[in-house]
C-alpha cells in the first residue's frame, strides 16, 4: 500500500520574529496582532488600519500551526509571505527591504513549475540559478517530463512530472533535502 501524505501547497506565515524585525526596519509599517479571543483568532493593523480581522493563530504561531497540521493531518506547507507586508504603497526602497527581510528566512527546499511564470522571461530558471548559488536544494515541476531541456540545465534538481500524485512530491523534497 502506497503511504499517503498531504502537503498545504498555499500557506502564509508572518512570524513574531518577522514582525519585530519589520519593526527595526519602520515602525510605521510593523504589523501589529491584537488577540481577539474567538477561535485563536486576532486582528492585523498595520499604520492603524485594520489589514485582516480575523487572522487564523497560524499565520504569526508557529507552535500552533504545528498542532493544527498534526490534528489535521498535514505533512508539509510550503509558506509564503503574508500579503498584508507586501507593501506595494510605500517608498520603494522601504518596500525592498521589507520584502528583502520577509524572504530571507532560511528554508529547506524550493519548489519550482517550471513555466509558471506564463510570460516566457523563465524567471523559474533565474530563481533555480539563484538558489543554486545559494546552495538551497529545489524541485522542479514541469508538464513535460524528462523532456523539458530547462530542468536539464540542473541534473542534480530531482523531477515532478504533471500531474503528480503528493507522495511522489513528498519523495522528490525529500531527495533533495539529502543533497544538502
Amino acid at each position: 500500500m502506497i503511504a499517503r501524505s498531504t502537503i498545504d501547497i498555499h500557506a502564509h506565515i508572518l512570524t513574531d520574529e518577522t514582525m519585530k524585525l519589520l519593526a527595526k526596519i519602520s515602525p510605521r509599517v510593523a504589523p501589529i496582532m491584537t488577540d481577539i479571543g474567538h477561535n485563536s483568532a486576532a486582528v492585523m493593523e498595520i499604520n492603524g488600519k485594520v489589514m485582516q480581522k480575523p487572522v487564523p493563530r497560524g499565520l504569526w504561531d508557529v507552535e500552533w500551526r504545528l498542532r493544527e497540521m498534526d490534528e489535521n493531518d498535514v505533512d508539509i506547507q510550503l509558506l509564503l509571505p503574508a500579503t498584508q507586508t507586501f507593501y506595494y504603497e510605500e517608498e520603494a526602497k522601504l518596500a525592498a527591504a521589507c520584502a528583502a527581510l520577509q524572504n530571507e528566512p532560511a528554508f529547506s527546499v524550493a519548489v519550482l513549475d517550471i513555466g509558471m511564470d506564463g510570460n516566457g522571461r523563465e524567471a523559474d530558471m533565474t530563481i533555480a540559478a539563484l538558489l543554486q548559488e545559494r546552495g538551497t536544494p529545489f524541485v522542479f515541476l514541469t508538464g513535460m517530463g524528462s523532456d523539458d531541456a530547462r530542468a536539464r540545465k540542473f541534473p542534480e534538481a530531482p523531477l515532478v512530472d504533471k500531474p503528480f500524485q503528493g507522495g511522489e512530491l513528498l519523495a522528490a523534497v525529500r531527495r533533495a533535502l539529502r543533497q544538502r
